[in-house]
């Protein structure tokens, strides 16, 4: 099934899976991706090891909601968002 997926969208978005180095870093819709899903990644192998262990635990969204509230008042008060605020 993923490969059918993979297969539309090269037809149907030819440049989808062009990756152009810019500034000596790869740019690209797949570069983006893979990037934006490394965190979820990281959770869900957590997940699986304490499900496979036979555990449940499903605080771990608490944990990453809180944890993402705190990082955006953090970087709401660093000098780098004061600096670009002007």
């Amino acid at each position: 099934m993923l490969a059918v997926l993979l297969l539309v969208d090269l037809i149907a978005y030819p440049g989808f899976f062009k990756l152009t180095l810019q500034d000596g870093a790869l740019v690209g819709n797949v570069v983006d991706i893979l990037n934006r899903a490394a965190p979820v990644v990281i959770i869900s192998a957590g997940m699986v090891v304490v499900i496979s262990t036979g555990g449940v635990d499903l605080s771990v969204g608490a944990v990453m909601a809180i944890a993402g509230a705190a990082s955006a008042f953090v970087l709401k008060q660093s000098e780098a968002a004061k600096e670009a605020d002007g």
